[in-house]
């Protein structure tokens, strides 16, 4: 009966339909896509940060265990940073160098050098590194305090 009164069955979708569902998916594209683009950088400058923890973490273990008998320090240069054995970085022994590199597009600043002392593992002083990321306007941070705890604060 209902044939009879609109003619015959409709199937696919309209010109109209797809106008409406296509402006919809387009204005919520448009609303996500610079949200994931910040999202990006910002897991970037964490991993980044992970890193430079991990690393001094790492010269701690390796001075507390006596390993070569020597003091070990992380050295914080603008584009990289440097594990290395010894008393400071000038005096290092560059054999046992791990150097990290940083993408062009974080800075680091803050100390440094940050040496931890043969046996103890207490920092040589305490100090801070700064992550920066311009085209995000953020930074994070990695601090050793005076006993060689280790934190991070990220954005």
């Amino acid at each position: 009966m209902l044939r009879a009164v609109f003619g015959k069955k409709k199937q696919g979708f309209s010109t109209i339909e797809l106008i409406v569902v296509m402006s919809i998916f387009l204005l919520t594209s448009a609303t996500v896509l610079p949200f994931l683009g910040s999202f990006h950088e910002t897991e970037d400058m964490g991993t980044l940060v992970q890193e430079i923890e991990d690393t001094l973490l790492r010269a701690q273990r390796r001075a507390m265990t006596g390993e070569r008998n020597t003091d070990w320090g992380v050295r914080f240069l603008g584009s990289s940073f440097v594990l290395f054995s010894g008393d400071t970085y000038s005096s290092r022994n560059t054999a046992f160098d791990e150097v990290h590199d940083v993408t062009a597009a974080h800075t680091l600043s803050g100390s440094g050098e940050i040496v931890f002392t043969h046996l103890t593992g207490r920092p040589n002083a305490a100090g801070s590194v700064v992550v920066s990321r311009e085209t995000i306007s953020q930074q994070a941070s990695v601090t050793v305090n005076a006993l060689g705890g280790i934190t991070r604060t990220l954005p």
